[in-house]
């Protein structure tokens, strides 16, 4: 476990390659605009945590990290979804809350493992129908995005699903209503959507005994 939080680090040096042993990184709270492309090397990194930094871009050699299961990305400077994440297809956690993205690559849907997501604090209208297709997410966050300023169907009946979530939030978004097919999702324990634009609310939804 190596921790270098809240320190001024403008980038990862790249001699942390040497520590092949290295399963725990921890570079949130700094100044990084540069990811070494030797970060590849780490091969045994398991949770790598860039939170609230300066990233754009990440580099390619990311997808070397064959065992990453827990990534964060959040705070950062991200308008573009990295195409290389979805080639780390070891992943479960995935944060990118607090960026600027507005939409998902179709290739998004190789990260098959994901129990937990969350793309709050973004540009999103839409769910993206390629997160809804991901069968094991437990735990789904978008709040704070602009979903439903478009379109009364931008939550697609096609949540319904999504047989193992547990979690959804869609607090302050601009959502009309909710559909009949939120009613499937028998597993849900919390489903948040205080602060949106909804005058009624799906009759399924009180058929959702799981709901605490």
């Amino acid at each position: 476990v190596l921790s270098l939080e809240s320190n001024y680090l403008e980038r990862i040096p790249p001699n942390i390659s040497l520590l092949t042993q290295l399963e725990v990184l921890n570079v949130g709270h700094n100044r990084i605009t540069l990811v070494s492309e030797l970060i590849g090397d780490c091969s045994r990194l398991v949770v790598l945590d860039l939170t609230n930094n300066k990233l754009k871009v990440l580099p390619k050699e990311l997808a070397k990290l064959k065992k990453l299961k827990e990534f964060s990305l959040r705070g950062n400077c991200i308008k573009t979804f990295p195409p290389v994440i979805t080639m780390v297809t070891s992943l479960i956690h995935l944060d990118m809350a607090g960026n600027r993205l507005s939409v998902l690559p179709n290739s998004f849907k190789e990260l098959r493992l994901l129990k937990a997501l969350d793309l709050s604090n973004n540009d999103f209208e839409l769910v993206p129908s390629v997160v809804v297709g991901l069968n094991e997410v437990e735990t789904l966050n978008l709040s704070y995005n602009k979903i439903g300023r478009c379109s009364l169907y931008s939550l697609t009946d096609e949540i319904g699903q999504m047989a193992q979530l547990r979690c959804l939030r869609l607090a302050k978004n601009k959502l009309q209503t909710l559909p009949e097919s939120i009613g499937e999702l028998k597993m849900l324990q919390t489903l948040d959507v205080e602060e949106n634009n909804m005058k009624r609310l799906p009759t399924s939804l009180y058929q959702m005994r799981g709901l605490q």
